[in-house]
């Protein structure tokens, strides 16, 4: 059939189409995913196995299929909504303008996200994900801007609103319960809602990703390690493939395999939180002269760095405070 008689018939923007093809013992599954208003081909792939182990291989599709088209449909559908005039944006197109903003590095960045976030709210005060971003904002506002009591307070409220609106949001769920871990140390809701949020979507990178990372933090260590390294398969360029990073690093160091959690902050952007891990792993694995060239190196970048100031995270246990805040002193860190 063709392509965009099948979208106007279901009613949608994107189809995956494909083929199973069988020789002998041997089984080829191709798919290819299409946007059906211009033709265009978004991601294609295939996939070979035995017929002996295809459920094994039914299983690897879904995982690839699924972790492929979720950052190719949101690209396509951010620039869709750039291309949109403003007086003809709805909710769902003012959170997708918001997106590239909301996954930058810098603060400056994520404070372009929050006017679009608040106008989706405003035209739909319900909008669980929207309400889970804007939480997500706020808190990197409060963590890296300054520890404004009124950020704390605005974050934790989006979270709430997040949750209570988006228990069939897999990445609202996510979300929301990794800011009310960050900022008010909330473990219990945080795991309940990231077990219901892997339910819902069993492959989605970005709710392994915040699971691991909460999971770290609550001495979870080999189910932190698990799900990171699952978030990093199912999306390896994932613009926030950081947070399954920094939890690989925080599991290592806190059950001691130093090796392991410098090597996941190997490519830690400097002046980060992780690159500050690389530093104190170093340290532990009594490499003092390479784990001063790091410190060196973040000093060059963040002049006003203290080990203090980067302790200050509300989300840190009090032990594993004093393990990192040690490490960084003896790195010759202020």
């Amino acid at each position: 059939m063709d392509v965009k008689q099948v979208a106007r018939e279901l009613g949608v923007r994107y189809v995956l189409e494909g083929s199973v093809r069988k020789a002998a013992n041997r089984v080829r599954i191709t798919g290819q995913l299409i946007d059906a208003s211009n033709g265009a081909h978004l991601w294609a792939d295939r996939f070979d196995g035995g017929i002996e182990d295809i459920f094994d291989l039914q299983d690897q599709v879904t995982t690839s299929v699924v972790g492929a088209i979720a950052p190719r449909l949101e690209q396509a559908e951010i620039e869709r909504a750039r291309r949109k005039r403003s007086d003809s944006l709805d909710a769902y197109d003012l959170y997708l303008r918001a997106l590239p903003y909301v996954n930058a590095k810098s603060l400056d960045e994520t404070k372009l996200a929050l006017p679009l976030l608040e106008q989706a709210l405003a035209i739909d005060p319900d909008y669980a994900i929207a309400h889970a971003y804007a939480a997500w904002c706020r808190e990197q506002m409060f963590t890296h801007g300054g520890r404004d009591v009124a950020d704390r307070s605005i974050a934790l409220r989006h979270a709430r609103a997040a949750l209570a609106s988006g228990r069939d949001d897999s990445s609202a769920l996510a979300i929301g319960g990794f800011v009310v871990v960050m900022l008010d140390r909330d473990f219990a809701t945080a795991l309940s809602v990231l077990d219901q949020s892997l339910a819902l979507n069993g492959n989605s990178a970005l709710a392994y990703g915040f699971s691991a990372l909460v999971r770290a933090l609550h001495d979870e260590y080999d189910t932190a390690i698990e799900h990171a390294e699952r978030a990093l398969r199912l999306s390896p360029f994932d613009p926030l493939r950081n947070v399954p990073q920094a939890a690989l690093a925080v599991a290592y160091f806190s059950s001691g395999n130093f090796e392991r959690a410098a090597a996941s902050a190997a490519d830690a952007r400097i002046g980060s939180f992780r690159h500050a891990m690389l530093v104190a792993s170093t340290v532990r694995l009594g490499k003092l002269n390479e784990a001063r060239v790091a410190a060196a190196r973040l000093i060059e970048a963040v002049p006003h760095f203290t080990v203090a100031g980067l302790m200050a995270h509300s989300f840190l246990s009090p032990e594993l405070v004093a393990a990192i805040s040690s490490a960084l002193t003896e790195a010759g860190l202020p």
